[in-house]
């Protein structure tokens, strides 16, 4: 039975679940810190400062490349330099990131609201394929998922990146609900930004791709599927420029750099030291990550497990074409980001 719920209620619960994700982050932000996160801040005043003195390229800080988080941490600069006594921005800048400790608090902001958002977005756009109830129970509990509320507080792109992932897969997904231009447009921005965000993010337009390829599979409409793709690949695509100032003044060696650091700097797709079973390795096996998932795992995750795993047997029949199609398509997804074959992709490009 798919519950129904007024414009009204709607509403009261959209923004009860933003203040329920908020309230459940904001906690001593500033109480600790991580070690990646010296790098992130870092970026971020070099990010303000390429803006403000008109030097765009020096927008570029990572291969990331994390700039939609950065875009975040940016106006919170501005908004502190706005209230300070300081001569300039730069003089502001350099005094803030001599005191990361104190600073990195306000810098935490950014991805916190990225993540909050994401939460209410995965809310609106699963409800006509899940239906509202099931929506508010996967938003309730993305918004106190322990894991996720933990990478959501931390200047970080991984949090941010997955939950802008998600919003692109379900509004791609929304074409089998309504098949409108917009849920293409919508499924391109959300995608073009987790790409500005984190580097593994592009990996949603190979997802998309498969959607679509299934689709027109199952409908025949070849014309309209390969349309919506490309829809949403120009989409994203120009998000990723419009966003990214070093891409305006020199897209070429933007992308070179995000290339040579990410597979030569970065080392991606290489192993790193990990410790696992007694053993230190920079090859763990494929056991380290179900392992590793295992012990993320809460009580309320291993009860919706197990409710996937009866639901074939006992809830298929209950449930519309429709959601029986997003909840195989959701495992698939999972199954599919959780193993993508970086290391062989990378061997691949290599060569």
């Amino acid at each position: 039975m798919v519950s129904s719920f007024s414009k009204g209620q709607t509403l009261l619960i959209s923004i009860g679940l933003f203040l329920l994700a908020l309230i459940v982050r904001l906690p001593y932000l500033g109480g600790y810190m991580t070690i990646d996160e010296v790098k992130w801040i870092e970026g971020a005043g070099q990010f303000t400062l390429g803006l403000s003195r008109g030097d765009l390229f020096a927008t570029y800080w990572h291969f990331f490349p994390g700039i939609t988080i950065t875009w975040g941490e940016a106006a919170v600069l501005w908004g502190q330099y706005l209230t300070s006594d300081a001569p300039n921005l730069a003089a502001f800048v350099e005094a803030q990131l001599d005191d990361l400790p104190n600073l990195v608090g306000s810098m935490r902001l950014a991805p916190v609201l990225i993540t909050v958002l994401v939460v209410v977005g995965t809310f609106w756009l699963a409800r006509p394929l899940l239906g509202d109830g099931s929506a508010l129970l996967g938003a309730g509990l993305l918004a106190i998922d322990p894991f996720f509320v933990g990478h959501s507080r931390i200047v970080n792109g991984d949090a941010a990146a997955a939950g802008l992932m998600m919003l692109s897969f379900l509004a791609f997904a929304g074409l089998w609900w309504q098949q409108s231009w917009r849920h293409a447009v919508l499924a391109g921005i959300m995608g073009g930004l987790a790409v500005l965000t984190k580097l593994p993010a592009p990996i949603i337009f190979a997802w998309l791709a498969l959607l679509a390829l299934a689709s027109a599979v199952a409908d025949r409409r070849w014309r309209f599927w390969l349309t919506v793709l490309v829809i949403a690949g120009v989409v994203g695509a120009v998000t990723f420029v419009l966003l990214f100032p070093a891409m305006w003044v020199d897209p070429l060696e933007t992308l070179r750099l995000i290339y040579v650091e990410a597979f030569n700097v970065g080392e991606l797709g290489e192993g790193h030291d990990t410790f696992f079973l007694g053993h230190i390795s920079d090859d763990p096996g494929w056991l380290f990550y179900p392992v590793a998932i295992a012990y993320r795992l809460t009580i309320p995750v291993m009860v919706g497990l197990l409710a996937l795993v009866i639901w074939p047997w006992f809830g298929w029949r209950k449930t519309t074409p429709l959601q029986q199609k997003t909840l195989l398509a959701l495992v698939a997804y999972i199954f599919f980001s959780g193993w993508w074959p970086m290391p062989a992709l990378k061997s691949w490009i290599a060569t």
